[in-house]
């Protein structure tokens, strides 16, 4: 008789699939200039300063282009995670840096953990970010718009290991 064996490979970059309840219920801090919050709430009274990014189990933003009015105080970009895979599967995060800079921050996330959303958090060239999501979830980042300098070219992209070279998107801040 012939039977079926599923395996499973779970990603060694993911680290041990075990979770304290520590980092469950106590959300990881996050530079003061960037607000991450779980909650992204309503979009009352923002305009063209808010956008919504798709992202699902592709390796792609939807959309992948962002221009930024500059008379914006602040940007708020609505990550929300659209995939079928559970976020062991199928984490993303979403960081915004300078496009001269984004392979360097991609290289020392990996260096990083889930524990800090793969984003090192003393790296100065790193503008915003994310924590990490998975299916069903959603993540709010405010961006003061102070940080953005008209004519430089902006990148955002997933720090993941192995997700960066691919999940990238561009913004503009407009003159």
């Amino acid at each position: 008789m012939r039977g079926c064996i599923a395996i499973f490979l779970v990603p060694a970059f993911l680290g041990p699939l075990t979770v304290s309840a520590q980092s469950v219920t106590q959300p990881i801090a996050v530079p003061a200039l960037v607000s991450s919050t779980a909650d992204p709430g309503p979009s009352e009274g923002h305009g063209n300063c808010r956008v919504v990014i798709r992202v699902n189990d592709t390796l792609q933003f939807k959309p992948d282009r962002i221009e930024v009015p500059n008379q914006c105080e602040q940007f708020t970009v609505i990550l929300r995670h659209e995939g079928r895979l559970p976020k062991v599967a199928s984490p993303r995060n979403w960081v915004l840096t300078e496009q001269r800079h984004a392979d360097a921050v991609a290289r020392d996330a990996a260096q990083t953990s889930v524990l800090t959303d793969w984003v090192n958090p003393n790296d100065p060239r790193v503008l915003a970010h994310s924590s990490v999501i998975g299916r069903d979830q959603s993540v709010r980042v405010d961006v003061p718009i102070g940080l953005l300098k008209p004519g430089v070219s902006y990148v955002y992209l997933s720090t993941i290991p192995g997700f960066s070279p691919l999940l990238r998107g561009t913004l503009t801040l407009l003159q």
